[in-house]
């Protein structure tokens, strides 16, 4: 799939080249070519359509007739970003079944899926993290889910006057391990600031200025808190990761 990957690319460029030669309204279909191709570089997904979006449960709720759950900022705010990135790269035709974590039917991960939030409140980054933990090395720590756990290395959110100071923002794309031929898409944080920040990192870096990313890779980011905004990114590191024992 890589190297169809690398045709499909060269082929967008192709159709930016042309767009270039024939004239008339080149710059606005060379600008729409060009944001089409850098979202899509990110996702590529044979069909959007087969596609499920788990998000973490921070919340249940008992009406007296029935449980409601509902999710927290964070996940809102990496939603809005992620959301947006489908639809620029594959219009109509990105409409992902959502689904809360605590509610998401078992077959429902048999497909292209995005996680959103870490293992404390979805269950199903839990199950996802165990599975391609030989692979990938990484998981929230089990006696503390704040804590991102890299080959050992502990990335700890920094807590001052009962407000958080700098937190984490995690990316990792990789095969499915629930289904074959599928992949998987995990935006989450150590807490809601670097969850939230999950989609800025897909924004402000994975898409805007990697040209070329690999099929799977991982992407953990710092995030320095002011007042509730988390101010500033920097990326810690990123990895290109081999195909896994469930690719």
């Amino acid at each position: 799939m890589d190297i169809l990957d690398r045709i499909v690319q060269l082929i967008e460029t192709l159709d930016v080249l042309i767009a270039l030669a024939t004239g008339a309204g080149a710059a606005t279909v060379v600008l729409r070519i060009a944001r089409r191709r850098r979202h899509r570089g990110f996702w590529r997904l044979r069909s959007p359509i087969q596609m499920s979006l788990c998000v973490a449960t921070s919340a249940a709720t008992n009406t007296g007739k029935y449980t409601r759950y509902a999710t927290g900022v964070g996940q809102v705010r990496a939603l809005s970003d992620i959301t947006h990135s489908l639809k620029q790269a594959y219009g109509e035709d990105a409409d992902p079944t959502v689904y809360m974590s605590e509610s998401m039917p078992a077959e429902a991960v048999r497909c292209d899926l995005v996680l959103v939030g870490g293992s404390k409140n979805n269950t199903v980054t839990r199950r996802f993290l165990d599975a391609v933990f030989d692979d990938v090395g990484l998981r929230f720590d089990p006696d503390d889910e704040n804590i991102i756990v890299l080959d050992g290395v502990r990335y700890e959110t920094e807590v001052s006057n009962g407000a958080v100071q700098k937190d984490y923002a995690l990316v990792l794309v990789t095969d499915n391990p629930f289904c074959n031929g599928r992949r998987v898409f995990l935006f989450a944080g150590s807490h809601t600031y670097g969850t939230g920040a999950a989609g800025r990192l897909l924004r402000e870096d994975l898409i805007e200025k990697r040209f070329f990313l690999p099929r799977r890779f991982l992407c953990l980011a710092e995030i320095t808190v002011d007042q509730h905004l988390d101010l500033t990114m920097k990326t810690v590191l990123f990895r290109p990761l081999k195909p896994g024992t469930h690719a």
